[in-house]
């Protein structure tokens, strides 16, 4: 009977007579065809397994960059809002308050190198020594105050690297002022000018916005993988 293309029953319960239930058995060409497509699917996903797995990396890293930048849109506007803030507020309005620091500062120390030079009692000089350092540090502290604590509002390792360069430049005049007797005044011009444009540049370096790290790794892996599909 297994071999049978149909299985006859006796009776129909309802009409009580014979009747035959036929079916149609599955030949051996359907299962393999189906063998056959099979393995062609197969040698499609094994030939194109390398391009569809870089394809899915370009797509990942895409959307992740995607993802990052958007979670971090507010927050580069607030960035930016404060940046114009800076820009406006700190910087612009006080960068005539800068030159005129940078000015008192080489005319007093011109003036109290001038004063040493011209003494005759060497027993005045370490009193004149020290009147000269303390107006240099008086007018040090003064720009600190009105200017320096306001960046601190800001960006308080700004105004950290800001304060290094003016304890430099006091380190400075107070070396012209040990060495009175061999001050060059047209270098020292120079040098405390120089200072200036380093603090200028700080100011400026503040309001650069750059990329997070993260981004920039993820840029840099972006840029090696091709993004494209292959088809079969």
């Amino acid at each position: 009977m297994d071999n049978l293309p149909f299985i006859p029953f006796n009776s129909d319960s309802l009409m009580n007579q014979p009747f035959i239930f036929t079916y149609q058995p599955l030949d051996s060409a359907y299962y393999s065809k189906k063998e056959d497509d099979l393995k062609k699917i197969e040698e499609i996903i094994g030939k194109d397994s390398y391009a569809n797995l870089v394809s899915t990396i370009a797509i990942i890293v895409t959307l992740v960059i995607f993802i990052i930048q958007s979670w971090n849109s507010n927050k580069d506007r607030k960035k930016g809002i404060k940046q114009n803030w800076f820009m406006s507020v700190i910087i612009q309005p006080n960068l005539d308050n800068i030159d005129k620091f940078y000015n008192q500062v080489f005319q007093r120390i011109s003036r109290s190198i001038s004063n040493l030079q011209r003494g005759t009692d060497g027993r005045f000089i370490p009193r004149q020594k020290a009147r000269a350092n303390r107006a240099l540090r008086d007018l040090r502290n003064n720009f600190f105050d009105d200017f320096v604590t306001i960046v601190q509002s800001y960006d308080k390792s700004l105004a950290t690297n800001i304060n290094i360069t003016i304890n430099d430049l006091q380190d400075l005049c107070s070396e012209q002022i040990d060495n009175y007797l061999n001050a060059d005044m047209y270098s020292l011009k120079k040098r405390i000018y120089e200072n200036r444009a380093a603090l200028i540049s700080l100011l400026y370096e503040g309001i650069k916005g750059k990329d997070k790290w993260y981004i920039r790794i993820l840029k840099k892996i972006r840029k090696y993988i091709p993004f494209h599909f292959h088809s079969s």
